[in-house]
């Protein structure tokens, strides 16, 4: 993902690239940084909701930790 993206735009050649490949590159790289930004709240979402209903299944009795330890 990411080092396919650098290397497609020659990140690792970056002190030779012109002002239009620097600003191409720059553009790319935040196009990503915003995707998996939107990627790892989605996740974290996902952790919180579980976490919640967890939580709440402990406290009205529908898990119980005697359970796991059989």
């Amino acid at each position: 993902m990411l080092a396919d993206l650098c290397d497609r735009l020659h990140f690792g050649d970056y002190k030779d690239l012109d002002n239009d490949e620097l600003t191409a590159l720059e553009a790319a790289l935040e196009a990503f940084e915003v995707e998996q930004s939107a990627v790892r709240r989605g996740l974290f979402a996902q952790i919180d909701a579980l976490s919640s209903e967890l939580v709440n299944r402990y406290k009205t009795g529908g898990a119980d930790v005697d359970s796991l330890l059989s």
